[in-house]
């Protein structure tokens, strides 16, 4: 599935690129909610790498597809996110709700 507003979805994935802004938003929520995407999963991946801007209504939309997923037993993470993406994410407070933190290894 590949859209205008840089949504492409998978079993278990999403891949967003560009802006992530009031206009995206309800895009970005469908697809993340989509049965393409979450039917049968664990958890659904976002990988956010190609996303150039996030603004409040993005994070929002991500946030409210999150406690929809959870609901359902689903988890949901945010990967690949650039330094930009971690500073907002953490500045607002949710990046310890949407980052998933690595793991050390042996």
């Amino acid at each position: 599935m590949a859209d205008p507003y840089g949504v492409a979805g998978s079993p278990g994935m999403v891949r967003l690129r560009g802006e992530i802004d009031l206009v995206a938003a309800p895009h970005v929520r469908d697809a993340i909610l989509s049965t393409e995407v979450t039917d049968g999963q664990r958890e659904v991946i976002i990988d956010v790498a190609e996303v150039t801007f996030m603004d409040s209504s993005g994070i929002s939309g991500i946030v409210s597809a999150r406690r929809a997923l959870q609901a359902q037993g689903t988890a949901l993470w945010l990967d690949n996110p650039t330094e930009a993406l971690q500073r907002v994410l953490a500045l607002v407070g949710l990046d310890g709700l949407l980052l998933r933190q690595a793991t050390p290894v042996d």
